[in-house]
């Protein structure tokens, strides 16, 4: 048992009791009264000890990807991609949705993905800056141009979204358990190679997280 209660009732006949009883009348042929102590002990519950790190019953599903992204009301991707010579992994087209009155997506948008489950951000962030690296100085070049024709900016950002409780996403470490197989999915931290990269083209950093436990999504809430 990992939690004990026990109540144990004793009944004990005390025949006196000093400093405490005395008969009123004493003496021989008189019987002494007897006075019925009842005692109760009850154990509180305890929980039992434990050692190592504290136990979850199951992982945390995280699914997150990133990506690198140039965005303009203007300037559309196909004019991006001739001007950089690199091909997006995706592309968005402004008012391809819902062209007026008001324009939905509402920018253009060119990006270089990465997707690869079961990889850290760090991870993640590396395949994409690897990919980006010997196009740098033509990012840069690009993004101050958007940066000039729409001073709303900055045109380029590094993009984290990260979706916790997912149960179609991978699963991390059991918190608590740093010996677990499963890769560590929760933690990551940017390198000075990243930031030496967003500083060079001017782009932002911007991290979505969302909760998906289902408590969370009944109510609307989440972050």
């Amino acid at each position: 048992m990992s939690i004990k209660e026990k109540a144990l009732a004793l009944t004990t006949p005390v025949t006196a009791l000093p400093g405490r009883y005395r008969p009123h009348r004493q003496g021989p042929g008189v019987p002494r009264p007897s006075v019925t102590v009842i005692q109760k002990l009850v154990l509180e519950p305890i929980a039992e000890p434990r050692t190592g790190p504290t136990p979850y019953s199951s992982c945390v599903p995280v699914d997150q990807y990133v990506y690198f992204a140039l965005s303009s009301h203007v300037t559309t991707a196909a004019e991006m991609t001739a001007v950089l010579g690199l091909e997006p992994d995706e592309t968005v087209v402004r008012g391809s949705r819902i062209p007026e009155p008001k324009a939905i997506p509402v920018l253009h948008r060119w990006k270089i993905v990465c997707r690869e489950p079961g990889l850290s951000v760090d991870e993640q962030i590396a395949r994409v800056l690897e990919r980006l690296a010997p196009h740098a100085a033509g990012i840069a070049a690009v993004a101050r141009r958007l940066d000039a024709e729409d001073p709303r900016g900055p045109s380029a950002v590094l993009e984290i979204v990260r979706y916790f409780n997912d149960e179609t996403g991978p699963r991390g470490h059991v918190l608590g358990d740093a010996t677990a197989e499963a890769p560590d999915l929760f933690g990551w931290h940017l390198g000075r190679d990243i930031l030496d990269f967003l500083h060079l083209t001017g782009a932002v950093l911007d991290v979505d997280e969302y909760d998906l436990t289902q408590d969370c999504a009944d109510d609307g809430s989440g972050s």
